[in-house]
This record gives structure tokens, C-alpha cells and sequence, in this order.
């Protein structure tokens, strides 16, 4: 069976954390010219053809998802019951790598994990019958967005200001940067994660990149239980495609840029870290972040992972793509 159409059910942009996934699976589909379409539980969908569509999906709102066997469904953390009338084989129970990996292995629910290619960023096992695929997530920038970004980058570090923006939830070790914030007159902005799509203080794919790349610095940190589960953050992928240097407290993150971002386990370490990058010579630091964001571009927007994604479609389910 040829998938004909994409269909993202569920979590409209700032409603929940994952709408950001879905966002960027939306937008990375309709740039690859797939027909592609979002919708939730409580559109009217009676008129609409869902013929041999591809849907993506998360097990807290797919409640109302079509069930049928010419379609296959990718959702994240499936209940399995929900699909009793769709065949096996169009399941797929999506997961992160290297998180979930980590603690399926772990709990012995699996033997192991399989690469999908040599890139050995995706992965997939068997887990109760079902095929379980493993991913990154990714920076919301298409490629060409973040060459733009790159053959911009000398006006980009220019718009760096002594202003700490902030997009997301306020975990500690954000609140460590808050407070070094109030100790050394560095103003701290927080937007985003209101998962309140009419709130305000939301903000556009393109007012996260501006916002960034005014900041004075750029980290992703991340609290211990991600550190502790080798959670790779999406943040870490967009920061650096929108032409900044980022920061991580996890040595996961770390090894994944070989080594080339800045990282310590302390947070207040880090983030001195991060300052005294800024105050390199500006070809020096120009070099370092190009070559970081020529490394996202090539390897880590949703444009990658969706290829990725096709190739195990292809080779391990019975649709084509």
C-alpha cells in the first residue's frame, strides 16, 4: 500500500508540549510536497477521505484517530487497544531515542535495539507484538533555513544584547540561570509553555529565532531525571540552527556534537562557560557555531528524520512512501 496523505492528529500548536513536535513534523512534511493535513478530537472530519494516510500521533489525544486497515499510524506510547481493529502490522508505537531505548533495554520489555541505518540516531525492536521505532526529535528550521542563518551569521552575533530570553518551562536549572540573572544585572525574559494556544505570551517559530539569537546566552540545560534518562532536548538542535552557541549539563548531549558545544554538570560553571565564549575573537567564534549548525542542518531537522522514517516505512512495514 502507497501512502497518499499525512495527517497530524492532535495538540495544535501551544496547546501541549508535543504540539511543537507536531509543528515541526507539519511543517517538514508540506516542504517535502506531501498533501498533509492537522487535526484533533474535535474536528469534523466526516467528509474527508483518510484513504492509505500516514498519521502521527500521541496516546493523549488520538481518542477520536480513524481506525482503519488501508493506514498507518506512528503514535507516541500507543494504547494498544485503542487500535484493536487495525492489523499489527500498521502500528507503530514511536519513541525517543535515546531515552526510551535506554529504558526499554533497561526494564527487559526488549533484548535490544536495532539501528534503522549507520547513522545510529534511529532505532527499532519488537515490544509486545508491535513494531517500536526510536527517534530524535529536531530543530523546527527547514535546511534552507538554516543556511539563511548560516550566511547571516556575522549580523546574527551582532544582535546578541545583555538580555537572557528565555522559551519554555522554568525547570531548576533554569532557575539557577534566573537567579545569576538577579545577581549580576542581566535581564531574564521568559516566554512560552503556557500550553494556552490563545495566551500571548506564545511565540512564532520565527520570534523563538530572533528572541535566541538577541540572548545573551543560549544554553539548553536540563533537570536531573532528563540528565539521568539521556534525554537529547530539541532545544539543543534550535538554538545552534538559529546562529547560537548552546550549553548542556548532559554529557549526552555532549558526545552527540563530538565534543564541540560547551558542557559542564554544574550549572553555574556552564553558564560562565557559555559568557566566556561570547568574548572569543568574533572568526573564532563564527567558525565554532558555523560548523555546529552545519552539523544540525546536515543531520538533525525534521527533514532528516522524516527520510529516516520513510526508509523504515519502506523496509520494515507493508506501505511505501
Amino acid at each position: 500500500m502507497h501512502i497518499k496523505q499525512i495527517i497530524i492528529w492532535g495538540h495544535y500548536l501551544h496547546s501541549h508540549t508535543h504540539s511543537y513536535i507536531h509543528n515541526a513534523f507539519y511543517k517538514s512534511f508540506r516542504y517535502l510536497g506531501y498533501d498533509t493535513y492537522w487535526f484533533d478530537d474535535n474536528t469534523d472530519v466526516s467528509q474527508f477521505n483518510f484513504e492509505n494516510s500516514l498519521f502521527i500521533s500521541e496516546h493523549q489525544v488520538d481518542y477520536n484517530i480513524p481506525k482503519r486497515d488501508d493506514c498507518l499510524y506512528f503514535i507516541h506510547f500507543i494504547d494498544k487497544a485503542r487500535y484493536a481493529d487495525v492489523p499489527v502490522s500498521n502500528i507503530i508505537n514511536l519513541k525517543c531515542a535515546f531515552r526510551d531505548t535506554k529504558r526499554d533495554i533497561k526494564s527487559k520489555i526488549c533484548n535490544n535495539v536495532v539501528p534503522v541505518n549507520n547513522n545510529n540516531l534511529e532505532f527499532y525492536t519488537t515490544i509486545d507484538d508491535i513494531l517500536v521505532y526510536y527517534m530524535l526529535w529536531g530543530t523546527d528550521l527547514l535546511p534552507y533555513e538554516i543556511q539563511n542563518n548560516i550566511d547571516n551569521i556575522k549580523n546574527i552575533q551582532k544582535k546578541r544584547t545583555r538580555t537572557i530570553n528565555f522559551i519554555g518551562t522554568l525547570t531548576e536549572p533554569f532557575h539557577i540561570l534566573y537567579l545569576f540573572c538577579n545577581k549580576n544585572n542581566i535581564q531574564f525574559n521568559k516566554y512560552g509553555a503556557t500550553f494556552n494556544i490563545n495566551n500571548k505570551n506564545n511565540k512564532s517559530v520565527e520570534d523563538n529565532v530572533n528572541l535566541i539569537q538577541e540572548s545573551y546566552i543560549a544554553p539548553s540545560f536540563q533537570n536531573q531525571l532528563q540528565v539521568k534518562d539521556s534525554y537529547i532536548p530539541c532545544r539543543i538542535f534550535k538554538n545552534i540552527s538559529y546562529g547560537r552557541m548552546s550549553a548542556t549539563n548532559n554529557h549526552i548531549v555532549y558526545s552527540l556534537f563530538n565534543n564541540k558545544i560547551i558542557y559542564d554538570s554544574d550549572i553555574n560553571n556552564c553558564i560562565l562557560k557559555s559568557i566566556n565564549f561570547e568574548s572569543l575573537d568574533e572568526s573564532e567564534r563564527i567558525n565554532i557555531i558555523s560548523d555546529l549548525m552545519y552539523f544540525v542542518k546536515d543531520n538533525h531537522t525534521f527533514v532528516n528524520r522524516i527520510n529516516i522514517m520513510k526508509e523504515f516505512i519502506n523496509n520494515y512495514t507493508p506501505f511505501s512512501i
